[in-house]
């Protein structure tokens, strides 16, 4: 297959998709190993087949698709669509995020005032969005003379600040930072995973406009290509041009004290609709996680380059996850999530690797789960009460 653009050269081509073995974009990744290695591969895989089904492109004729003039041309007329549909779609993402079977508790969440979605079809808002250098630069700032890491967030209260302290002594730096790697490939995973949402709700994009869909398909598949033909760093340079951010997300306490303690709003902001629920689930995904974002002054937070780097090989990762779960419980895949980023150290690594004590590890934490909320093994539903999440 042919190279897209100067910038990337492919190491190993076999058959018409090619295993994807970029040394330069492996590089960006200290942690690749030949694991991560197949997982770059099988991800890259299923992103070029989408491409050639949604641009309706036979595999080895991709290398003359114009991929850059594309993207530009879709974009345009879907945000001259969608520029008169907006309040509509913009309540449709957030509907069909929330029909997802595994939104139950984030569904009950909203309803008992916990937490709020603010979604809007906008420009991404990447003000609070740092870059590798610049968390390299604030990582420093926040050590004290003996490189130990500074609890600075004025914004914590007093209790916080001791587990978090408490956590910086118990687990350490380096298994902090093991563990948000983690939670960052799962959320990554998860959101690109529902970029091709709209397919669920396709009769009422229909109805809006039946050119929506195929365009959404189009501009999402290049989009995600793109991600493994971009030079290294391109997310940074182009966060400084805010015309130019397809997307943001964050998951936002609505302040301390009694009444604004433990609610947030999840605020999402994306170009178009396909965009915009993937934007939602990812900040419902930091939500979930927001245990592991308070830990954020112990080791740096995501950058925009992370997001990059590990949708190269997160939609893979979270499908190997996911196989290891019983299809009956896959609508409780956000707290298996929960209690795999929580684990001891090593039970953790084991399944982000699928190693053979994988399935039984993600069992175990099935069958506290069928004890704990009285589930029916064979159809993972509640017996007697409506089953609840937990945070």
């Amino acid at each position: 297959m042919n190279k897209f653009n100067k910038f990337f050269k492919e190491a190993i081509n076999v058959g018409p998709v090619g295993k994807f073995y970029n040394p330069s974009k492996l590089a960006e990744d200290e942690t690749a190993d030949d694991y991560r290695q197949m997982l770059y591969s099988q991800n890259y895989q299923k992103v070029i087949e989408r491409l050639s089904q949604y641009s309706r492109t036979p595999i080895d004729q991709l290398g003359n698709y114009p991929i850059e003039r594309q993207i530009v041309e879709i974009l345009n007329r879907v945000l001259r669509i969608e520029s008169g549909h907006k309040a509509r779609l913009e309540e449709l993402a957030v509907k069909t995020v929330l029909d997802l079977p595994e939104m139950k508790f984030v569904k009950e969440s909203i309803e008992d005032g916990t937490l709020k979605i603010d979604a809007k079809l906008s420009n991404g808002e990447l003000e609070r969005a740092i870059t590798d250098m610049e968390a390299v630069e604030k990582e420093a700032e926040l050590q004290d003379e003996q490189g130990n890491p500074v609890i600075e967030d004025e914004d914590l209260t007093e209790a916080e600040r001791t587990n978090i302290a408490l956590a910086m002594d118990i687990m350490g730096a380096e298994e902090i930072k093991e563990r948000k790697s983690f939670a960052d490939a799962i959320k990554f995973g998860e959101s690109f995973n529902h970029l091709y949402s709209y397919n669920l709700v396709r009769d009422q994009i229909d109805e809006l406009n039946p050119e929506l869909a195929d365009m959404y398909g189009i501009a999402s598949s290049i989009v995600q290509v793109l991600y493994y033909y971009a030079p290294p760093g391109i997310e940074g340079q182009a966060a400084q041009n805010t015309q130019s951010a397809l997307g943001s997300a964050e998951a936002e306490p609505e302040g301390r004290g009694e009444e604004g303690h433990g609610k947030y709003t999840i605020k999402a902001r994306a170009m178009i609709f396909p965009f915009l629920v993937h934007e939602i689930i990812k900040g419902i995904m930091q939500w979930y996680n927001q245990h592991m974002d308070e830990l954020r002054n112990v080791q740096r937070t995501s950058t925009l380059e992370d997001e990059g780097r590990k949708m190269r090989y997160a939609q893979a990762l979270v499908k190997k996850v996911i196989d290891l779960i019983p299809n009956q419980f896959v609508k409780h895949k956000n707290y298996i999530y929960q209690k795999l980023i929580t684990l001891p150290i090593e039970d953790m690594k084991e399944v982000e690797k699928n190693g053979p004590r994988a399935k039984d590890i993600v069992q175990e934490i099935i069958d506290e789960m069928i004890q704990d909320y009285n589930l029916d093994p064979e159809t993972g539903d509640a017996k007697e009460e409506e089953y609840k999440d937990q945070e």
